[in-house]
């Protein structure tokens, strides 16, 4: 009887390890616009937008450049999708492969432009603070060579 629990809870990790890495992401329904996104109910996001935006004294098309190699150069992300101030990011979890969203824009702003970001997880309820760490992090880094 332990055998038999014990191959069951085999074939549950070993599925939940290989699950989220093979599920079709979706492009149409994860890349949109953090300006116009509505977050879910769930404590698995964090939506910088409007008047949190954050102003950096670059044009729209630097930050997007900017943030594009900032979000590059972090470990497990891919690019999902990307369009004209509009890009959207893939980070996946180490141990698990679960993905998280991120959903950047940038929009003139007098001589600079504001970015505004969304990052949400796809699975669970809670993300436990890693999509707003994850921001901060990163935004860091891009406002610390914003100046270049």
């Amino acid at each position: 009887m332990i055998k038999w629990i014990l191959v069951v809870l085999a074939v549950l990790l070993i599925a939940a390890m290989i699950v989220p890495r093979v599920m079709p992401q979706d492009a149409a329904r994860w890349h949109v616009d953090p300006t116009t996104a509505q977050p879910a109910d769930k404590p698995n996001s964090y939506l910088i937008a409007d008047y949190d935006a954050v102003a950096l004294p670059l044009s729209p098309a630097e930050a997007m450049a900017r943030f594009d190699r900032v979000a590059m150069a972090e470990p497990r992300v891919s690019r999902l999708a990307q369009d004209d101030g509009l890009a959207t990011y893939v980070q996946r979890s180490a141990l698990f492969g679960f993905p998280d969203y991120i959903s950047v824009s940038a929009r003139a702003d007098g001589d600079g432009s504001r970015v505004s970001i969304y990052s949400r997880s796809r699975f669970g309820h809670s993300d436990l603070g890693v999509n707003k760490a994850r921001i901060e992090q990163w935004l860091k880094k891009i406002e610390s060579n914003a100046d270049e």
